[in-house]
C-alpha cells in the first residue's frame, strides 16, 4: 500500500516554500562562509544577511537594525523573555512579575524559571480541558 506522507509537526519546523528553498540552496552555494569572518567568504556571506535584513525591514516597516536574527525558536523565547524582564527591572526594580501558564513551551518555562531563581515572582498559571480564566485588573478573559 502507497501511502502519501503528510508532515504535521508544524510547532517544531514547517517544510520551505520552493522560493525559500532556493533562496537557501543560492546563499549556501556562492555564500558558505560565516558572515563574522573577514575572508572573502565571511563577507559574502555578511553581505547576504545584510541584503536579508534590509529586505525584511522594508517589508515590515522597521529599521534593519531593530532585527535580530536567530538560529532557532529557543534562542528566540530567550533574547525575548531576559531582555524584556532584566530590561524592566532595570527601568524599575519593583517590576518583577512573569506570568505564563502551564503549557507553554518548555523553552518559554525554563527561561521563567531561570529568571524566578535570578529572584523574579514567577506565576505559572494553570489551564484544563474546558476553560482558563484569566483575571488582569478590572477585565477578565474567557478561553474555550
Amino acid at each position: 500500500m502507497d501511502m502519501e506522507r503528510i508532515y504535521m509537526d508544524y510547532a517544531a519546523t514547517a517544510p520551505m516554500v520552493p522560493e525559500a528553498l532556493a533562496a537557501y540552496v543560492a546563499a549556501a552555494g556562492d555564500a558558505p562562509g560565516n558572515p563574522s569572518s573577514l575572508h572573502a567568504y565571511g563577507r559574502g556571506a555578511r553581505s547576504r544577511v545584510t541584503e536579508a535584513r534590509d529586505a525584511l525591514s522594508r517589508a515590515i516597516g522597521c529599521r534593519p537594525d531593530e532585527l535580530t536574527f536567530s538560529g532557532g525558536g529557543t534562542e528566540s523565547d530567550n533574547a525575548a523573555l531576559f531582555g524584556a524582564a532584566r530590561a524592566q527591572r532595570a527601568k524599575d526594580p519593583r517590576r518583577t512579575g512573569i506570568v505564563t501558564t502551564a503549557v507553554e513551551h518548555h523553552a518559554v518555562l525554563h527561561a521563567a524559571e531561570r529568571l524566578a531563581a535570578e529572584g523574579f515572582a514567577l506565576t505559572v498559571l494553570p489551564v484544563d480541558r474546558f476553560r482558563t480564566r484569566i483575571r488582569t485588573g478590572r477585565r477578565s478573559c474567557d478561553r474555550r
